[in-house]
């Protein structure tokens, strides 16, 4: 279903949804660090587990893994 904002207008149409198998991926072995310079703040690589977490996932290669703030 779509509506035009400007002129009211509606139209129904059939839509095709494709979706993808959502991986399996696994749970990392917990990441710790101590805070040695005592700011409260410490940055972690998520990059150093991926492998660990796509152990069981096949064609990795066509995964694209972004990591946000």
């Amino acid at each position: 279903f779509f509506e035009d904002e400007e002129t009211g207008c509606t139209q129904i149409f059939d839509l095709d949804l494709f979706t993808r198998n959502t991986p399996q991926t696994e749970t990392p072995e917990p990441l710790s660090l101590c805070d040695d310079n005592e700011t409260g703040v410490r940055t972690f690589d998520l990059s150093l587990v991926e492998d660990e977490v796509l152990q069981n996932v096949e064609n990795t290669d066509e995964l694209i893994i972004e990591y946000y703030n």
